[in-house]
This record gives structure tokens, sequence and C-alpha cells, in this order.
């Protein structure tokens, strides 16, 4: 019995204290808990730091996504596509991904009026507009 309520009050006490809004509904979200990713690494508190990373992570989740949707289908297609492998093309040179979640964010700030968009639309949309490929 006693492990029992030890378990409870364990799982009570892991939920988070603060509510978590979920970045891929709309930009509005995205900006919500994304709003200091433009902020210095120096100036940020534990909480926003945490926000950041996770920020960062939903978007390296989308890139590595289109990566592996876009090796899948050119590896089962039997007919090379003369289409560019990505609706963008990030520059040779690394690109960081808080430097996107930068880009993603003026973007949003940008368009407010897509703001209520799912955000993986408005990622791409901003990573398009950041990073077109060339014709």
């Amino acid at each position: 019995m006693k492990s029992c309520v030890a378990l409870v009050v364990f799982c009570a006490l892991s939920i988070p204290a603060f509510p978590a809004s979920q970045l891929s509904d709309s930009g509005n979200d995205f900006l919500s808990e994304c709003s200091t990713l433009d902020k210095e690494a120096s100036s940020l508190t534990n909480v926003e730091m945490l926000k950041n990373l996770s920020c960062v992570f939903y978007i390296r989740g989308l890139m590595d996504g289109t990566t592996y949707e876009d090796a899948r289908i050119l590896a089962e297609s039997s007919v090379k596509l003369k289409l560019p492998a990505y609706p963008f093309c990030l520059p040779a040179e690394s690109v960081q991904f808080l430097q996107l979640g930068r880009v993603v964010l003026k973007y949003i700030r940008d368009n407010p009026e897509k703001a209520h968009l799912q955000t993986s639309v408005l990622v791409f949309a901003a990573v398009r507009n950041a990073f077109p490929c060339s014709k």
C-alpha cells in the first residue's frame, strides 16, 4: 500500500507546473512558446532555455522527417523526378537549427495573418522563403 501511495505522489509531482502548449498546433502557439529564441543565451532563464530547446528540437524533427521521407520516396521510385529534393535548399555550409528557429519566428511575426495555421506549414514556408531553391 505504501508503495502505491508513493507512486501516486511521485506521478503527481512529476507533472509540469506550467501548461504545455502544443508547438505543432499553430504559429500562435509557436510564438507563445518560442518567443525567446532570438534572445542571447546569457540572458535566458532556465525555463526559457528549456522552451528554446523544445522549439529547436521540434524544428529539427521536422527537418529530419523531411530528409527521411525524401530518401524513402526516392528509394521507392523507379523514375527519377526532376524536382528539388526539398521544398527548400539549405546552403552547403551547415545551418544551425537555432538559426532556423529564428527564421521561423521572424516569418510568423512578419505574417500575423498566417499565425493561425499549423506550425509545420509555417516552418516549411519560412524555410522555403529564407532558402529558396534556384531554378
